[in-house]
C-alpha cells in the first residue's frame, strides 16, 4: 500500500492559510505554462460557440446588429470568466487537494475587506484619471473628451446594459484575482519564497494582457508595465492582508468605472434606434481599440500615474504592516 502524498513536504509557507496534509504543489514551469493555457481555453469557447452559431445562420458579420457574437458578446464575457473561476476552484480542491482558504478565499472579514476595496478601487480610478488629465493639460497633452455626444441617445436600455456590465466586470476581476494573487501566487510562494510570488505572478498578469500587442505595440508596452506594478500592489495588499477579498474589490471597481464609463460614452454617441448591444460591440472592436490608442501620449501620462500610485500603496502597505507589528 503506498504511503500519504508528501509532495507538499518541502514547500515553504504559504501567505494564506496551510495548504493542508495530502496538498500536492506543483512545479513553477508547470504552474505558469498550464494556467496560460487553461486560461486562454476557456475564454475562447463562448466565443468560438456563438461564432459557430452565427455561421451556421448565415451570419458572418460580428458587428451586425443581429449577430449573437454581439448580442451576447456580454453574457459571453461573463461565461468565460465563471469558466476559469470554477476550473481553478475545483483544481485547487480536487487536483491538489487543498481548502480554499490557502488561495485567501473564505477568510474572517471577507466582506468587509471586498467593500473597502470596492471604495478604494472607485477611488483609485477617479484619482488616476484626474492625475493624467492634470498631467496632460501640464505637459501639452490632448486629453479624451467624453459624452461629447448627445446625452439623449442613451436609452433605458443603454442605462440597464451598463447597469449589467457591472457585475460581468466584478466576476471578470475577480476571477483574475483568484488566479494570480490567490492560487498562482500561493502556489509559487510554497516552491519559492512569497516575494518572488509576487514578483512573478505579477509578470506572468503583466503577460496575460500580451494581446494589446496586436492593438498598438508602444501602448502595450505601457499597459503590460503598469499592469505588472498594479499586479505588485495587489499581491502584496493580499498577502498582507492574508485575503484576496480587498484586492478583488478593488480590481473590479478599477475596472467596473472605466467600462461603464466608456460604454455610456459609445452610448452617447450612437445613433437613434441602435441596439445597447451596438456600443458595447463596437467599444470591443479592433477598430475601436486602435482608434482609442491614437493619443498615446495622454495613455502614457495616465499609465504613469497608476504605476506611481501603485508604488507609492506598496511602500504604504509595508509601512503599515511594520508599525503594526513594532506597536
Amino acid at each position: 500500500m503506498s504511503g500519504p502524498d508528501n509532495s507538499h513536504a518541502d514547500a515553504r509557507p504559504m501567505p494564506y492559510a496551510d495548504p493542508g496534509e495530502r496538498a500536492r504543489i506543483w512545479h513553477p514551469i508547470i504552474l505558469l505554462l498550464g494556467s496560460f493555457v487553461v486560461f486562454y481555453l476557456w475564454a475562447s469557447v463562448p466565443t468560438i460557440v456563438l461564432v459557430l452559431m452565427d455561421h451556421a445562420a448565415g451570419r458572418q458579420g460580428m458587428t451586425d446588429p443581429a449577430s449573437l457574437t454581439m448580442t451576447c458578446g456580454l453574457p459571453a464575457l461573463g461565461a468565460a470568466f465563471l469558466f476559469i473561476l470554477v476550473h481553478f476552484l475545483l483544481w485547487t480542491r480536487l487536483a491538489e487537494r487543498r481548502p480554499l482558504t490557502s488561495i485567501g478565499l473564505f477568510v474572517s472579514g471577507a466582506g468587509g475587506q471586498y467593500t473597502n476595496g470596492l471604495v478604494y478601487g472607485a477611488m483609485f480610478a477617479l484619482l488616476i484619471n484626474l492625475l493624467a488629465i492634470l498631467g496632460a493639460n501640464r505637459l501639452g497633452f490632448d486629453v479624451p473628451e467624453l459624452f461629447t455626444g448627445s446625452l439623449g441617445n442613451i436609452s433605458g436600455a443603454a442605462l440597464l446594459f451598463a447597469a449589467a456590465i457591472v457585475p460581468v466586470v466584478l466576476v471578470q476581476a475577480g476571477t483574475e484575482e483568484v488566479v494570480f494573487r490567490g492560487w498562482m501566487l500561493s502556489s509559487l510562494s510554497a516552491r519559492t519564497s512569497i516575494t518572488t510570488g509576487i514578483l512573478v505572478s505579477s509578470v506572468a498578469f503583466g503577460v496575460f494582457h500580451l494581446d494589446r500587442f496586436l492593438i498598438d505595440p508602444t501602448f502595450a508596452i505601457i499597459f503590460i508595465s503598469s499592469t505588472v506594478v498594479l499586479g505588485a500592489f495587489l499581491g502584496v495588499w493580499a498577502v498582507r492582508a492574508k485575503s484576496i477579498a480587498g484586492p478583488a474589490g478593488f480590481h473590479g471597481a478599477y475596472n467596473g468605472l472605466l467600462f461603464v464609463s466608456e460604454y455610456l460614452d459609445g452610448a452617447a454617441h450612437a445613433s437613434p434606434g441602435d441596439p445597447a448591444t451596438k456600443a458595447w460591440a463596437k467599444m470591443m472592436s479592433m477598430e475601436s481599440m486602435q482608434d482609442a490608442v491614437k493619443n498615446i501620449d495622454y495613455l502614457a501620462v495616465m499609465q504613469s500615474a497608476e504605476i506611481i500610485c501603485a508604488l507609492i500603496g506598496i511602500v504604504a502597505l509595508l509601512a503599515w504592516r511594520r508599525d503594526e507589528t513594532d506597536a
